[in-house]
């Protein structure tokens, strides 16, 4: 059964761009395979999707991904996210290489293929991110309802409109977060991150 496992030092992000500058080096051929230069075959059910998956070293990880279309495509790389995994792209894999590009479709680290280099590296189960990842989140957050209105126009839109002000959209929740407190540092029963017995919570 496969299991999320994750580095306390090496963010999701810091994966992403370790393994898209790996397999946009150039190297194509499997690596480290289970038998030198042997790749590996699809998973049960899918050997009619994929070719043979490869491996490559990037950093700490052995990187399984599928390859298909032409070499010297424009290259593309496609990333699943939990709970899916790289046949979640078949379909539009098999689009992409028929429009000649090259595509690159790793398993993230602790799905199929992909596997840590050594035994003895630290790991846990729980998806690890750096304080700036963790903000830019949350920034990212921010920006979807970032808006500029005059006195006028905030009034009639608060007696009119049936979302709350994007202020309160964006602020209220994150005041009942602790993630957003630990990630600015936010000591609690500040303005952005209220006392934890005043928090809004769905499920105890």
């Amino acid at each position: 059964m496969d299991r999320t496992i994750s580095l306390p030092a090496q963010s999701r992000r810091q994966f992403l761009s370790t393994t898209a500058m790996a397999l946009a080096a150039g190297i194509s051929t499997p690596a480290m395979a289970l038998s030198p230069n042997e790749a590996i075959p699809s998973q049960a059910g899918a050997a009619e999707d994929f070719p043979a998956l490869k491996l490559i070293q990037a950093g700490l990880l052995n990187i399984g991904y599928a390859e298909s279309g032409p070499a010297d495509g424009p290259a593309v790389i496609l990333l699943h996210g939990w709970p899916y995994d790289i046949h979640s792209f078949t379909a539009v894999s098999q689009i992409l290489a028929a429009a000649k590009y090259r595509v690159i479709v790793p398993y993230l680290r602790g799905y199929g293929t992909t596997t840590f280099l050594s035994a003895t590296t630290f790991r846990n189960a729980q998806p690890s991110a750096s304080k700036t990842t963790q903000q830019d989140f949350y920034k990212g957050w921010a920006s979807l309802w970032a808006e500029h209105l005059s006195p006028a126009a905030a009034t009639e839109r608060a007696a009119t409109d049936v979302h709350a002000p994007g202020q309160w959209r964006t602020n209220a929740p994150l005041m009942s977060q602790p993630g957003f407190g630990e990630a600015f540092g936010c000591k609690a029963g500040a303005s952005m991150q209220v006392a934890a017995d005043k928090q809004i919570k769905l499920f105890p």
